[in-house]
């Protein structure tokens, strides 16, 4: 797999905090002093990685996650 599971778990709870409207507190900001409105949105993840043949089970590894 492209992603160790640690890894994968860390972007299922970034992706979780985007979608709530939050930001991932281990990631910095563009601006962070510009504070954004706090409401449920979209969130699309990518998957680039060197070894794109394991990017599709990257993906669907992180939608596992992401259930429930």
């Amino acid at each position: 797999m492209a992603y160790p599971p640690k890894a994968l778990d860390q972007w299922a709870e970034r992706a979780r905090a985007w979608a709530k409207g939050g930001a991932p507190k281990d990631l910095g900001l563009v601006e962070p002093d510009r504070k954004a409105e706090v409401r449920p949105r979209d969130v699309f993840v990518y998957f680039i990685h060197e070894g794109k043949v394991r990017a599709p089970a990257a993906a669907m590894a992180l939608i596992e996650r992401l259930k429930g």
